[in-house]
């Protein structure tokens, strides 16, 4: 038997106000005995494609899935869930309510999906996990890049970047996302680019995700650098590039090089084939002439490595014929 209809705001005829309702409820905890099979709740669906129909859900089924979830998220009581899907749909009541219900976590409750209400109660409500639809992500996304959003890149230095926390190196980028595209399979293709480099003063929050205070960094684009070094790094990338294109199969006379030496000290930087303990040592250099300098050591380096690796491919291929 249906005793009552809960309606939020205001209840038309026939319907029960839910905080009125509930504000008259005992405090006193009340338990009730089930069964597995009695009914928990009727979800109202249509499969995406049809009318809404009721779906009976047991309470088997109810706990089968919440207990998996906990298992599968390793959810925890310091979860923090922000929940902005409809609770009648299976995505909201399971993997937002009684996920957070079974493990004693907590659910922050928005009203409706609003991307700019989302991002900010994720940072202010510090929320850890939350669940929804391709179209929700692409709608934050799109709100980041219509209100010119950028976020800071910096690379691990201790920790992983899922399931614990993470200490990043002090010296990261300042990114800006110039491109959001919606490719198969509801996955989505992200592009940003680096705009300034900066020095982290203090961390400010570390989950969901690490916010600080930073300190913008000075360039250098106005710094004096000596013409014989960018000479001397110019001859130097460009014969790592040509040496680079030999042993991919390729060939090319005169690689594309910036004039200007902090245009070249980057991109020197991004296209230097090495590991990213070596290129955060590069963006932690602190001034241009100091970077084309550690460049140039690495280029000589680097591009006797690949002329060594020529010589045993090419005595290779001979010993063969």
């Amino acid at each position: 038997n249906l005793e009552h209809v809960f309606v939020m705001d205001t209840a038309p005829d026939g319907t029960t106000d839910y905080d009125g309702w509930l504000a008259g409820q005992a405090a006193d905890r009340v338990e009730t005995e089930v069964a597995d099979t009695d009914i928990a709740f009727i979800s109202y669906t249509s499969g995406s494609t049809g009318m809404p129909k009721g779906v009976l859900l047991t309470h088997a089924a109810v706990e089968w899935m919440t207990r998996n979830l906990r298992r599968a998220l390793l959810f925890d009581h310091e979860e923090r869930c922000l929940l902005a899907v409809p609770m009648f749909h299976a995505n909201g009541m399971f993997a937002c309510l009684f996920s957070m219900l079974e493990c004693g976590g907590t659910v922050v409750i928005l009203h409706d999906v609003d991307p700019v209400e989302m991002i900010r109660t994720i940072a202010g409500e510090k929320c850890t996990y939350t669940s929804g639809v391709p179209a929700m992500y692409k709608l934050m996304l799109r709100e980041c890049m219509e209100s010119d959003n950028k976020f800071g890149v910096s690379l691990i230095r201790e920790g992983t970047e899922v399931g614990g926390p993470a200490l990043p190196h002090m010296v990261g980028t300042v990114a800006h996302l110039v491109q959001v595209s919606r490719i198969e399979g509801d996955r989505f293709f992200v592009a940003a680019v680096g705009q300034r480099r900066f020095r982290v003063s203090e961390i400010t929050q570390w989950t969901p995700f690490v916010a600080a205070e930073v300190e913008l960094l000075d360039e250098g684009a106005d710094e004096t650098v000596p013409d014989a070094l960018i000479e001397e790094t110019t001859n130097a990338f460009s014969e790592y590039a040509r040496v680079s294109m030999g042993m991919a199969g390729g060939w090319v006379r005169q690689p594309r090089i910036p004039k200007s030496p902090l245009a070249l000290s980057y991109h020197i930087a991004c296209n230097l084939q090495v590991d990213l303990p070596g290129k955060q040592s590069l963006l932690e250099q602190e001034s241009v002439a100091s970077r084309l300098q550690a460049e140039l050591d690495l280029l000589s380096r680097e591009s006797a490595k690949l002329r060594r690796q020529m010589v045993w491919e090419m005595l290779g291929r001979f010993s063969r014929q």
